[in-house]
């Protein structure tokens, strides 16, 4: 496992972490809590650069990191949207919209990989 978990990965773990310490913070409420929210959202969408930047750079490019990746970025932003509609910022229509385009895009992604490896078998 130690091979599989790299500096990327790592860093895709840490937004999860992020995501975690956004949700906790919007849900206390207050200016601190929305400056650590705010904070750890913006570091969360700029470690989702970075760890794709160095998979790339580094050529760290793992199966764990292709699974959570896009995952981390999904948690994130469901997160982001279920506080925003929460607090009346934004229609719960575009929320689950959002949400379900996720979903689909997901699905979509599983298939097309299942049918390429099939035609490449």
């Amino acid at each position: 496992m130690g091979a599989r978990v790299n500096l990327p990965n790592s860093i895709t773990m840490g937004r999860l972490v992020l995501t975690g310490v956004f949700i906790i913070s919007a849900s206390i409420g207050g200016l601190t809590a929305h400056i650590i929210a705010l904070a750890s959202f913006v570091l969360a969408t700029i470690s989702d650069w970075l760890d794709g930047y160095l998979a790339r750079k580094l050529n760290l490019v793992t199966s764990l990191g292709k699974l959570l990746d896009p995952l981390a970025d999904k948690i994130l932003v469901a997160a982001a949207f279920v506080y925003l509609s929460s607090e009346d910022l934004c229609p719960v229509w575009v929320t689950s919209v959002i949400i379900g385009r996720e979903f689909l895009v997901t699905g979509l992604r599983q298939i097309a990989g299942q049918l390429r490896a099939w035609r490449d078998s």
